[in-house]
């Protein structure tokens, strides 16, 4: 592998993390309990921010141990990498295009039972903190899955190209989130963004597809 597939994966990288950050997971519940707890939009925005800094931290440690995972492997059976990288792109692209109705399905109910919730007296937790507490937590144990081969196929490039896909990682998701979570906050949720979800997975999968040919077969 060649620094030439530096831009592919660049660009898959903030694909995949734009579009996971559409995902009403990532931004309805900030609204629910911003407006339970009577928070301000920036409280809630920053809020939002503090979890996606969390979901971001995660994920790259994860990314590192892959990575070091990587460059053992490179190091012990040179040439394998790129294959590995390959099949394992290709492998989450096919896991994404088959299991793409049951998680349409998955984050639809949830998104039902927010939105049925969020017709009734939204519950208040006992404290700011604990509210604040609990959304951390649901998006620091919920990694960006379609990220992580991506850093595996990067390894060869080394750590600066780590630390680029970092940043577009995180610039990424607290985009996706920010942006997302205030068109929410200013009564845009009735364009229905949640529609998308239906394509996330199918879009990553045939982005996947081609990193993983470019990865295997290209050889300028």
């Amino acid at each position: 592998m060649t620094q030439t597939l530096l831009y592919p994966l660049l660009a898959t990288a903030f694909l995949a993390a734009f579009l996971h950050a559409v995902l009403p997971t990532h931004w309805l519940p900030f609204v629910l309990v911003g407006r339970g707890q009577g928070w301000s939009t920036g409280r809630t925005l920053g809020a939002a921010a503090l979890s996606g800094a969390a979901h971001v931290i995660v994920t790259i440690v994860i990314g590192l141990l892959i990575v070091l995972l990587g460059v053992e492997l490179d190091r012990r059976f040179n040439g394998l990498l790129p294959v590995v990288s390959a099949l394992i792109l290709a492998g989450l692209g096919a896991y994404f295009l088959l299991t793409r109705r049951k998680r349409v399905q998955q984050v639809h109910d949830q998104t039902v039972e927010a939105r049925t919730a969020s017709g009734a007296p939204v519950r208040r937790f006992a404290s700011d903190r604990a509210a604040l507490a609990s959304l951390v937590a649901v998006l620091a144990f919920y990694p960006s899955e379609a990220f992580l081969p991506v850093y595996l196929s990067a390894a060869p490039l080394g750590w600066w190209a780590f630390a680029t896909l970092s940043l577009i990682l995180a610039g990424a998701t607290l985009l996706g989130m920010m942006l997302f979570t205030s068109l929410a906050l200013m009564g845009a949720s009735r364009l229905r963004l949640e529609r998308w979800e239906r394509h996330e997975r199918s879009v990553l999968a045939f982005v996947l597809f081609a990193l993983s040919a470019m990865v295997l077969f290209w050889r300028p």
